[in-house]
């Protein structure tokens, strides 16, 4: 069968809205954008001002931001850039620290059904299918007199087929299912995933996200190496801890939880 690739879709705000309606996503707000630096700007702006939950969605993005500030690449017409927000009044940190690994889950389930294919996540914040990444997520909390007061979420997600760049081997959506996919019913369910962790968490914040990411834990078993506040360590994946945080089985130190903001994982697991 010859694989099915197409060529170009467009996002659609109206497309995107009424998929939203369909799923009952409860969004307060949403803005779309043809073009803009950072959804993750965008969504700090939006934060002063809108109601949350909300989501803001652009077809390409000139400035987008992963991890330690690095550079996060998309392709007009073939990536999908999100950024959910959330308020946090009320919200305890430990729900927070969650979220991340559920929200992750989240997405990588909703598209695994709507791809037919299984995802997996390398922790912490990039799905992969078959060892080649789809896409990266990205959390931020800001404070407000010392307490949690608000947080943005950024998602982004490689829809058309694209070239290989920076030495990475990148896949698509489209490659993924091998089928035609609706860009905008797409989005929508990637947003209405992210909703869907948050309101988990908020309702039951003892849930249980190690039983959860275990299914999908791309490192799981694997030897890595990391660098963990600036020392390298090395030993086998053995999943999350209640915190969300990377556990590694090493043998002079033995388990060692690493956090996801001051831990980098190193390019040599197997």
């Amino acid at each position: 069968m010859k694989p099915f690739f197409k060529q170009e879709q467009k996002l659609c705000e109206m497309r995107i809205t009424d998929c939203l309606r369909k799923l009952d996503a409860g969004c307060c707000g949403f803005e779309f954008y043809e073009e803009t630096d950072s959804t993750n700007l965008r969504a700090v702006e939006y934060l002063k001002n809108g109601k949350t939950p909300f989501a803001i969605v652009a077809a390409h993005q000139t400035d987008g931001k992963g991890r330690f500030d690095r550079s996060w690449r998309d392709f007009s017409g073939r990536s999908i850039c999100i950024t959910c927000g959330f308020g946090l009044k009320g919200v305890s940190s430990e729900t927070v620290e969650k979220f991340s690994i559920l929200a992750g889950v989240n997405v990588a389930s909703t598209l695994s059904d709507y791809c037919k294919c299984r995802l997996k996540i390398k922790w912490p914040n990039d799905i992969f299918f078959e060892g080649r990444k789809l896409g990266g997520m990205i959390g931020q909390c800001f404070l407000e007199g010392g307490k949690l007061d608000s947080m943005i979420f950024g998602i982004g997600v490689n829809f058309g087929k694209i070239n290989s760049f920076d030495g990475g081997n990148p896949v698509s959506m489209e490659e993924c299912a091998n089928a035609e996919i609706e860009i905008n019913e797409a989005c929508a369910l990637v947003v209405n995933s992210v909703f869907s962790a948050f309101k988990t968490l908020s309702e039951n914040p003892e849930t249980d996200i190690c039983k959860i990411f275990e299914s999908f834990d791309f490192l799981r078993g694997k030897v890595i190496s990391v660098n963990n506040f600036n020392n390298v360590l090395r030993g086998v994946a053995a999943g999350v801890d209640s915190k969300g945080r990377l556990l590694l089985e090493t043998e002079s130190l033995g388990t060692v939880a690493c956090g996801a903001g001051e831990t980098t994982i190193l390019k040599d697991f197997k």
